[in-house]
C-alpha cells in the first residue's frame, strides 16, 4: 500500500497541496479556496479532493500519509490585521512606552502628516517594574515581587489571554525574568507566557521588546489553531508526523513552533527559496531570483552561491522582528489585487485584495471591483472554462463590468486598454520590488535564473523579465504550487543564539567555545525526533562581528576547527571580504580590531529520502495543440488568434511565441519574440529571442 509525505500551504486566497509517494517518484499538485474565517476547513477540503481523485475515502488517504509539512498564515494574518490575542507587555519601570518610541526613526522625513503605527500591545495594558540588570550583567536594583504581584491582580480583571516579559539587559543575566515568569504563571495559569531571554537572548531593546510581544500576541492562536486542526486530522485517522514551517525555511515539531510561534510568521512563503533553490541547482544554476506570485500577494527572494538570502531583522505591519528568516520581499501584487484610481486619475494595483471571499469579480462569489485575474480574463490571457483545471469557471462578463464601471469609463478608455493598463502596473510593481532586492544590495539581476512561482507568476513573468533584462526564466512544473513543494525538500532547522559581547581575540576563545557547546546540548536534545525520522543532523556555528565602535555587525559563518586551533585570521579575512561585499570597503590594512556581539548556532536535520528530482522516463517529441483563444495585442489595439499548447506534457519542441500554454493549475504566457522549451525534468524555460 503506497504511502505519502504530503505538504500544505495555506495563502490568502488559495489552499495548495504537494502531495509526494514513498518512492518520491511523482509530485502530484491540487488546489482549492481557502478559507479565512477557518484555515483548517480549506484543508480538509483539499484532502477531500485528493481522496476523491485517488478513488478512496478520505480516512484511508490519511492513514497513509507518513508526513505532512504545514505552512500556515495564522500568526501572519493576526499581526497585519492587529487580531491577535489580548496582550499585556511587563518591562522595566521607565520602559513602558519602548514598543511607541520604536528606535526613534521616523520612516519618512519630509511627511509633516506622518503618524506612527499603533503597537499591538496598547498603552493601559504595559507595565513597567522596579528592576534593573547593568549592562555587564550585574544586578542593581532587585526585582520588585510585590510589583508582579499587583500587576497581576490587574491583568486578571483585564483577562488578558498572553503576557510578553522583557527587562533589560535581561539578554546577560536572566535571573529577574525567570522570576517574573515563575510568578505570572502562579497568578495567571491560563495566559501565554513569553520571556524574552528564552526566544531571543541578544541586544538592541525594541527589537527585543518587539519580538517578544508578538510571539506572546500570535501564540493564542496558534496554539488553538494547531490543536484544533492536529485533532481534526487524528479524527481523520491520520498517526504520522506533523510539521510547521518556520520563517527560516525549515521545518520544526508543533511543540516548538508553540514555543516560538513569531518563528511563523512567514511560513509558508519562506518555502519558496527552498523549492527555487533545489530547480536552480536542478538545472545547473547557482544564483537565481524567485518570484511567486498567488492571489493576495507577491514574493521574491534572492539565491546567490547556491545560498538563499538570509535575515535577522524584518518587519510585519510595522513591527519589528527579530528572528532569522527568509529575506523575502513581499508586496500586494497578486491575482486579487483590487485596481483603483486616485484623486489624480492614477491608476493603481494592490495591495488591496479580493482575497478568497468574494474574489475578484470573474469567481461570480460576489466580488464586484476589478482585479488581475479580471484584468488577463478580458485580455483573454484565461481561459474561463479551464481556469483550476475547470473546476472554478470564469465570468467574462463580470469582469468586463467591473472593469469598465471603475477604471475604463472614468478614463475614457476601452475595456481592453483598461486591462492592460492594469496587466502593465502590476507587472512594473513587481519590477520594482525586485530592483529593491537586487540592484539596491549590489546585484545584477541580469545574472540570475528567474524561477517562476504561484499561479499568476507564469502569465506575467515574460513582461517582467524584460523589464528587468533578465535572460533565463523557469517555470517549474510544480509552479502552481511551489511553496508547497519547498516544503517537500525542506531540513528541520532549529536556531540558537547567545550574547557575547567582547573583543575577537584568543584570550575570549575558551569561552565562546563554552557557549556553543552549551547551544550544542540544546540542539541535540530538540533535535533528537528528527533523527528518528531519518533526518542527517548538521550543525553549522556563526559569529555576529562588527568593527570595534561600528553599530551594525555581520553574521560570518564559521568553522568550529578554526576557532579551536585559534585560526582567527580565517575567521577575519571571512569578515573583510563580506565587510567589502556588503559595504563596498574594508578596513583590513587599518589593523581596527574586531568585536563579536552574538554566538549563532543553527542545527540542520536534512532529508534523507524523496528531495531528489528525477529526469521524465518520457518525453514527447512535439508540443500538444488544444486549439486557439483569442489574445488582446495591446500594439495593434485588437484580438488576435494564438495557439494553445498542453502544458501537462511535456515536449522537445520548442515553442514560439506569442503562445498560450495551460498547466493546469496555472497558465503561461509566451510573448511575441518569447520561446520556450521544457528540459528533462518538465520544467519550461523561457527566453526571449535575441534578433528582438
Amino acid at each position: 500500500m503506497t504511502s505519502y509525505t504530503l505538504a500544505i500551504d495555506t495563502g490568502g486566497t488559495f489552499t495548495d497541496f504537494a502531495l509526494l509517494d514513498e518512492g518520491g517518484n511523482a509530485v502530484e499538485k491540487y488546489k482549492v479556496a481557502s478559507t479565512p474565517e477557518d484555515p483548517s476547513n480549506g484543508i480538509i477540503a483539499g484532502l477531500q479532493l485528493i481522496a476523491q481523485s485517488k478513488s478512496i475515502e478520505i480516512k484511508s488517504l490519511m492513514s497513509r500519509v507518513q508526513l505532512i509539512i504545514h505552512g500556515t498564515t495564522v500568526t501572519t494574518n493576526a499581526v497585519l490585521t492587529s487580531l491577535g490575542a489580548k496582550t499585556a507587555l511587563i518591562t522595566t519601570e521607565g520602559f513602558r512606552d519602548i514598543l511607541e518610541m520604536r528606535r526613534g526613526i521616523r520612516p519618512t522625513f519630509f511627511d509633516n502628516k506622518y503618524t506612527a503605527p499603533k503597537p499591538l500591545i496598547p498603552r493601559h495594558l504595559r507595565f513597567g517594574v522596579q528592576e534593573r540588570i547593568s549592562s555587564t550583567g550585574a544586578v542593581l536594583i532587585p526585582l520588585n515581587k510585590n510589583d508582579l504581584y499587583r500587576i497581576g491582580d490587574q491583568l486578571k480583571a483585564e483577562q488578558v489571554e498572553a503576557v510578553a516579559v522583557c527587562f533589560m539587559h535581561s539578554y546577560l543575566n536572566p535571573q529577574h525574568e525567570k522570576q517574573a515568569n515563575h510568578i505570572l504563571q502562579e497568578l495567571l495559569p491560563h495566559a501565554y507566557i513569553t520571556v524574552s531571554s528564552e526566544i531571543l537572548p541578544q541586544p538592541r531593546l525594541y527589537e527585543r521588546v518587539s519580538t517578544t510581544a508578538i510571539n506572546s500576541y500570535v501564540g493564542p492562536l496558534l496554539n488553538h489553531y494547531l490543536d484544533a486542526l492536529l485533532e481534526k486530522l487524528r479524527d481523520l485517522h491520520f498517526t504520522g508526523t506533523f510539521f510547521i514551517v518556520t520563517s527560516n525555511g525549515g521545518a520544526a515539531s508543533p511543540e516548538l513552533a508553540k514555543k516560538i510561534p513569531a518563528a511563523t510568521l512567514l511560513s509558508g512563503p519562506a518555502a519558496g527559496p527552498v523549492a527555487a533553490l533545489h530547480l536552480c541547482q536542478s538545472a545547473g544554476y547557482s544564483n537565481c531570483l524567485t518570484m511567486d506570485m498567488g492571489g493576495t500577494s507577491f514574493e521574491a527572494s534572492l539565491i546567490k552561491d547556491g545560498m538563499p538570502l538570509t535575515s535577522r531583522r524584518a518587519e510585519v505591519n510595522f513591527n519589528a522582528v527579530s528572528l532569522p528568516m527568509m529575506a523575502i520581499q513581499t508586496i500586494g501584487a497578486g491575482g486579487g489585487s483590487i485596481a483603483w484610481l486616485d484623486s489624480g486619475n492614477f491608476l493603481h494595483m494592490g495591495p488591496q485584495s479580493s482575497g478568497a471571499i468574494p474574489g475578484p469579480a470573474a469567481y461570480n462569489l460576489g466580488g464586484t471591483v476589478p482585479t488581475c485575474t479580471d484584468a488577463a480574463l478580458v485580455m483573454g490571457l484565461l481561459d474561463p472554462d479551464r481556469f483550476l483545471s475547470g473546476r472554478y469557471p470564469l465570468s467574462l462578463d463580470k469582469a468586463s463590468q467591473a472593469i469598465e464601471k471603475y477604471i475604463a469609463t472614468p478614463l475614457g478608455i476601452s475595456v481592453e486598454e483598461a486591462a492592460w493598463g492594469m496587466y502593465q502596473v502590476i507587472i512594473t510593481n513587481m519590477a520594482n520590488s525586485l530592483k529593491e532586492l537586487t540592484v539596491r544590495k549590489g546585484y545584477d539581476p541580469r545574472e540570475f535564473l528567474l524561477v517562476v512561482g504561484g499561479g499568476a507568476g507564469p502569465l506575467h513573468c515574460a513582461y517582467l523579465s524584460r523589464e528587468l533584462e533578465i535572460p533565463m526564466m523557469m517555470i517549474p512544473a510544480e509552479s502552481s504550487v511551489m511553496c508547497a513543494f519547498g516544503m517537500l525538500l525542506a531540513d528541520l532547522k532549529l536556531d540558537y543564539v547567545r550574547t557575547f559581547y567582547a573583543a575577537f581575540s584568543h584570550d575570549n576563545v575558551p569561552e565562546m567555545l563554552a557557549l556553543f557547546d552549551e547551544m550544542h546540548v540544546r540542539g541535540k536534545k530538540e533535535s533528537a525526533y528528527g533523527e528518528s525520522l531519518n533526518y542527517r543532523i548538521g550543525v553549522t556555528y556563526s559569529l555576529d562581528l562588527r568593527y570595534r565602535g561600528q553599530h551594525n555587525e555581520l553574521t560570518i559563518a564559521i568553522d568550529r576547527a578554526d576557532l579551536e586551533r585559534h585560526n582567527l585570521e580565517n575567521i577575519v579575512r571571512s569578515f573583510h571580504q563580506e565587510h567589502n561585499r556588503q559595504y563596498g570597503y574594508s578596513l583590513e590594512n587599518s589593523r581596527v580590531p574586531l568585536e563579536v556581539l552574538c554566538l549563532r548556532l543553527l542545527y540542520t536535520g536534512k532529508r534523507q529520502i524523496g528531495s531528489d528530482l528525477k529526469p521524465l522516463e518520457t518525453q514527447s517529441l512535439s508540443a500538444r495543440l488544444l486549439g486557439y483563444r483569442e489574445v488582446y495585442n495591446p500594439h495593434a489595439r485588437t484580438y488576435q488568434k494564438l495557439s494553445v499548447w498542453d502544458g501537462t506534457q511535456p515536449s522537445q519542441e520548442v515553442i514560439e511565441g506569442p503562445a498560450i500554454i495551460e498547466m493546469g493549475y496555472t497558465t503561461v504566457f509566451i510573448p511575441q519574440y518569447f520561446s520556450g522549451q521544457y528540459d528533462s525534468f518538465g520544467n519550461l524555460l523561457m527566453y526571449e529571442n535575441n534578433n528582438t
